[in-house]
């Protein structure tokens, strides 16, 4: 709703609705809640959230989990977990990923804010029900990215996506993990076609 209510303050009628990750559920339920509002829906590396799917490994939940106390060794903290989530053909060099966390802790400085994300997914529970009504009620064309070597939500969740959403295009990026390096930027750009 707080996404349609931008759209409403801008004038926009109708847009193409990218959604990534969490953001990527947050899109469903904009097009199940606001069908005509959605001109295209991609989703990038998401989930239906149903619990029959493939958990991250142990250590990568610990790494979300875990927040240390201290400014700099949380900014040290989560330049290893951005490290831990990218795909071994798409590394992003670790300088590179240590200028963006500090970037975005200077412009909001939010600990706990991982957290509260998960807690959020978990919140949410498993969308598979609508989801396969979901072109039905909404018309626009959807379109799934995911990456081969995804370790916070495996591959699995994409093709679960795909099945529950059958005229949807399923475009698998291998060797991709769950980040968005600048080497396939051109590539997923390509994916969300110009209106």
């Amino acid at each position: 709703d707080d996404a349609v209510g931008v759209l409403d303050a801008l004038g926009v009628p109708q847009a193409q609705v990218l959604g990534i990750s969490m953001g990527g559920m947050v899109a469903q339920h904009l097009a199940w809640r606001h069908p005509g509002r959605v001109r295209a829906l991609h989703l990038w590396m998401t989930s239906s959230g149903a619990r029959h799917l493939p958990l991250q490994a142990p250590r990568l939940r610990w790494m979300i989990l875990r927040r240390p106390r201290h400014r700099d060794q949380a900014l040290a903290h989560i330049t290893a977990l951005y490290q831990a989530l990218a795909g071994p053909a798409y590394p992003t060099p670790v300088d590179v990923t240590r200028a963006r966390v500090e970037a975005a802790a200077e412009r909001a400085w939010r600990p706990q804010a991982h957290v509260r994300q998960m807690m959020a997914i978990a919140h949410d529970g498993d969308r598979s029900r609508w989801l396969r009504e979901l072109p039905q009620r909404c018309a626009a064309p959807i379109s799934i990215v995911h990456g081969s070597a995804a370790p916070l939500l495996p591959l699995p969740h994409g093709q679960h996506l795909a099945n529950l959403l059958p005229a949807a295009r399923l475009t698998v990026i291998e060797g991709w993990g769950h980040d968005l390096p600048a080497a396939l930027w051109p590539r997923l750009a390509a994916t969300v076609p110009r209106a």
